[in-house]
């Protein structure tokens, strides 16, 4: 529920690193028992992508795309975390592997790709 008030854009910014930090504690805990569970995994990812810790969304948007989260819906954010980052050659890394899987309905990540390459 918190992420969903950050996500919509309903609490302040003051409120909105309590909610995030009570996210990611729900989370961090409910991973704890379901540690397969790749939407908790692509969630506390899109947490810390908020927060500007792209080493760590990474991370968590890797973990949940192993486990089987649709990667149409992650590789948008592994892209900008990577190009934030300034790790381009990981950004041409995948667009490579990209191009063998289906995504060619997916113009987001298609567009990121040809605008940050």
């Amino acid at each position: 529920m918190y992420w969903e008030l950050v996500y919509s854009s309903i609490v302040d910014e003051e409120l909105e690193k309590i909610y995030l930090e009570k996210a990611k504690l729900y989370l961090e805990n409910h991973l704890r028992y379901f540690p397969y569970d790749e939407r908790s995994l692509f969630l506390l990812g899109r947490i810390y992508h908020r927060n500007q810790s792209f080493n760590k969304a990474l991370f968590y948007y890797q973990q949940s795309l192993d486990f089987g989260f649709p990667s149409e819906r992650i590789l948008p954010y592994m892209i900008e975390c990577l190009f934030k980052l300034g790790r381009r050659d990981e950004i041409l890394k995948l667009r490579r592997e990209v191009s063998y899987r289906p995504l060619a309905s997916d113009l987001k990540t298609n567009s990121m790709l040809r605008v940050w390459l």
